[in-house]
């Protein structure tokens, strides 16, 4: 036992002989010994927080749902009391998108809890947030307990965000309901020789996040939709990399969304991590020399600061939000030129012309977008995306969720002589300005350790459609 232990059963010692159950109980939980703790509560009357301290262990969940059922609800705090304690469960072993819906829902009512019962509902709403990975509930809850005058959540607050995110700026904001802004664009096709054969002014909606004074988010309405994964067998180019890597096609249904009208920029990752590590300097360019993991940092933050779930794409939300509706391999058409994406133009696609060389980046909005409004999904640079690699397609989700290895054990042992997804390893699209066109096609597929960056990988991020609805 070390001295920590040893000063908190000593604690313990000394609340029992004092008589103070929720001193005691508070030491047990700090030990992680909750099913002592849940037994004094039950002896002191308290049947909530006894099934609460159940929920902490899977091996007592049991327990947990069994309190729960039999517990009277009486009142706003029970029944916020009762969906926390059953989303505890569900953030463990069942389903955690509704978690963080019941999350959602414990937050729009917490404003019409009595003071009394804000403090602990706000402090087991972010623990199961936590449980979640979902910074962005977490400072949701934080935000509504401080607007709503709960005690000392803004110091709360601040020791979360110091500990979870590196430093801490106040309390954020709750999240904007204001309607999504239309915005006017023009896209352009062409044909096999890469010559401009139509021009169409369109227009699409987005929402505008403020990272500081200066800097905006601008975030495009994905309306969602049925698209086919990967490239057909007679595709010029397919599989360029990795043999099958683009097989099988298959169908998926995307969910809406809202992914970013570009890539992250180096003024709106300086805005929220305070550095730029970028190899070709300029605010409008993409950044780059990024990991994988400070992808996610940047994600996480942005969440805190906003009080929205960003997250990096999925990769069949990028390769559908890159077709824009287009079954061809490029969303200009059958090729592309020089003029259209920042590529390396010694070389050509299809019976498309040679053009320049740039040898760097070049600043996000330089080129047309596609029809849903997004710039650069081909060329400049590679993309993270959230996915795990796989060698191909078989066992993919068919839903627009990120192929995590996790999610995929049965498939795995219906397949066991197949290679799985490496932990370290996860996808990257768009191609980058240093390659051929053949890598810039919309199905193109890589690879990167998760761990590491180079100066032709960037990343753009998405926003979840159902935290910007509450």
């Amino acid at each position: 036992m070390n001295t920590r232990d040893e000063l908190l059963h000593k604690a313990i010692a000394c609340y029992e002989k004092a008589g103070q159950i929720e001193d005691m109980c508070r030491c047990l939980k700090a030990l992680g010994e909750y099913d002592q703790a849940a037994v004094l509560y039950e002896q002191n009357n308290e049947p909530w927080q006894a099934a609460w301290m159940y929920a902490q262990e899977a091996h007592l969940f049991y327990q947990a749902r069994y309190r729960v059922k039999q517990t009277p609800v009486n009142g706003l705090a029970d029944e916020l009391s009762r969906d926390l304690i059953l989303a505890r469960c569900e953030a463990e072993i069942g389903s955690k998108s509704q978690a963080g819906l019941t999350i959602s829902k414990v937050i729009k009512q917490f404003p019409q809890l009595p003071f009394i019962h804000r403090q602990r509902i706000e402090e087991w709403a972010v623990l199961v947030a936590q449980r979640l990975g979902r910074f962005d509930l977490v400072a949701t809850t934080y935000a509504i307990a401080y607007t709503t005058g709960t005690p000392e959540s803004e110091i709360r607050w601040e020791a979360w965000a110091l500990s979870t995110l590196g430093d801490a700026t106040g309390v954020p904001t709750t999240p904007s309901v204001e309607p999504d802004i239309p915005f006017e664009f023009e896209t352009v096709t062409v044909n096999q020789r890469g010559e401009i054969i139509q021009r169409r002014r369109l227009q699409a909606k987005q929402r505008i996040e403020q990272l500081n004074d200066e800097v905006t988010l601008e975030m495009v309405f994905m309306k969602g939709g049925t698209f086919m994964m990967g490239s057909p067998e007679d595709e010029e180019g397919r599989e360029f990399l990795f043999e099958g890597s683009e097989s099988p096609q298959h169908q998926v249904t995307i969910k809406p969304f809202y992914m970013g009208k570009y890539p992250i920029t180096q003024a709106q990752w300086f805005a929220m991590m305070f550095d730029n590590p970028s190899h070709f300097q300029g605010d409008n360019r993409p950044v780059e020399k990024v990991s994988w993991e400070d992808s996610v940092r940047f994600c996480h933050k942005l969440s805190a600061l906003t009080g929205k779930a960003y997250r990096l794409p999925s990769e069949a939300e990028w390769e559908y939000a890159c077709r824009a509706g287009t079954t061809t391999p490029f969303y200009f058409g059958e090729t592309i030129t020089t003029d259209l994406v920042n590529y390396d133009g010694n070389f050509t696609y299809a019976n498309g012309p040679k053009g320049v060389y740039r040898d760097q980046t070049t600043e996000v909005d330089r080129f047309p977008p596609n029809v849903f409004g997004l710039y650069d999904m081909h060329g400049n640079v590679l993309e993270w995306c959230a996915d795990l690699w796989h060698e191909n397609y078989n066992g993919a989700p068919s839903d627009g969720s990120a192929w995590l290895e996790e999610k995929y054990e049965k498939w795995r042992l219906e397949h066991l002589f197949s290679k799985i997804g490496d932990k370290s390893l996860r996808l990257l699209r768009g191609g980058p300005f240093i390659f051929d066109p053949f890598y810039c096609r919309a199905a193109n597929r890589d690879r990167f350790s998760s761990g590491k960056h180079s100066w032709v990988i960037g990343f753009r991020v998405c926003l979840d459609f159902s935290t910007v609805t509450y």
